[in-house]
């Protein structure tokens, strides 16, 4: 099957589609490419996808297969990678996309692997220095919490593998050490620090029959071990992690805050979604679905310039925080 342009969006679409086990078929891809006009997708037919997996499976000798209960496709092995990169659009993405991981992963084997990927594919590239000045210009803060080079390669692994590990963890608050084993479904830079989100298994004391849901710091973690086994990917967790909900958090519905001054400024780098609205009081933020404390943060430090206007008893509870804040400053001020 010749390979053009149109083929090449679909293909990719539908390998992304099994990379994150979510089991395409012809509606899903006809859906996913329902903004790609360049994609003929109003002209896509179920044997257009149907000789895009067999050009897959024959050709390229992906190892596709077909769930009856799921009523989709998908990889047996999910690292499986044999679609080369031609368009030119598609390696100026593999490079920035190869130096934006190498800048954000810590130290690790997999962080010298994409080095030398990046490498690799800017000399195929044909790139010059002053594309390159430009490349290195793509700046990404990785964590500033310290993880160790032996953890993250060994937690990214059992993540990519989806095979359970054994972690020794240093608890929050009274620095006890815990031996447990997870199940690492999402990997996730949050807030500049890197978390895996999962199911426990067992802790040293206790078999967790119920999987519970867990939420664990990398540079908490004293060591981590690969162990036998494999879990099937939670896909509701990883979406619950790509809506900003990777802690189980109290949430608001709806927040409307009351800007001043500079605030306005500020408001719209901490809550890039929120909506701001003018009214005769003057500029409010109106925010949906939001964490509590990152609300209580953005008023309690905009010293004064932002106000809780609904609801109620958002504002009273800032209220008392102002008020147990500016007494125990004045009691330490009488030492």
């Amino acid at each position: 099957m010749p390979v053009n342009k149109k083929s090449q969006i679909r293909i990719a679409c539908l390998l992304r589609l099994m990379k994150e086990e979510r089991y395409p078929n012809y509606p899903m891809v006809l859906k996913e490419l329902s903004r790609l006009d360049e994609a003929g997708v109003y002209k896509l037919s179920q044997k257009t996808i149907q000789r895009d997996v067999k050009y897959l499976m024959e050709e390229l000798h992906a190892p596709i297969l077909y769930d009856t209960e799921r009523k989709g496709y998908y990889l047996s092995d999910r690292s499986w990678s044999g679609v080369p990169v031609t368009e030119e659009v598609e390696m100026d993405a593999a490079v920035y996309g190869a130096h934006l991981a190498e800048t954000l992963l810590p130290p690790s084997r997999i962080a010298s692997e994409i080095r030398r990927g990046t490498d690799a594919l800017w000399s195929r590239n044909n790139g010059t220095s002053e594309e390159f000045a430009a490349l290195n210009s793509l700046v990404a803060r990785g964590s500033s919490q310290v993880v160790s080079p032996e953890v993250f390669q060994t937690v990214f692994e059992a993540w990519r593998l989806q095979a359970p590990i054994a972690v020794k963890y240093r608890r929050v608050g009274d620095g006890h050490i815990l031996q447990m084993t997870v199940e690492p479904h999402v990997l996730t830079l949050f807030d500049n620090v890197w978390y895996i989100k999962g199911h426990l298994r067992k802790t040293d004391k206790t078999v967790a029959s119920d999987k519970p849901v867990i939420t664990l710091a990398l540079h908490r973690m004293l060591g981590a071990l690969r162990i036998d086994g494999h879990f099937q990917t939670d896909i509701k967790m990883v979406d619950e992690v790509n809506d900003g909900r990777l802690f189980d958090l109290p949430r608001l519905d709806c927040v409307k805050i009351l800007l001043r001054e500079s605030s306005v400024t500020w408001s719209v780098a901490a809550f890039p979604n929120a909506k701001l609205e003018k009214t005769k009081d003057g500029m409010v933020l109106v925010i949906k679905d939001i964490e509590e404390y990152r609300v209580l943060n953005f008023v309690m430090t905009s010293g004064g310039k932002a106000s809780v206007q609904t609801p109620k008893w958002l504002r009273e509870k800032i209220n008392g925080y102002a008020l147990a804040v500016a007494q125990a400053n004045r009691n330490e001020g009488k030492k």
